[in-house]
């Protein structure tokens, strides 16, 4: 349970980072 809690929100922190990621 607590995994699949932390798997979930690491996939949505590492989707955020790549939309605020600015662009070159």
């Amino acid at each position: 349970m607590l995994m699949i809690c932390l798997l979930e929100s690491l996939t949505i922190l590492e989707s955020a980072r790549t939309l605020i990621k600015p662009k070159p």
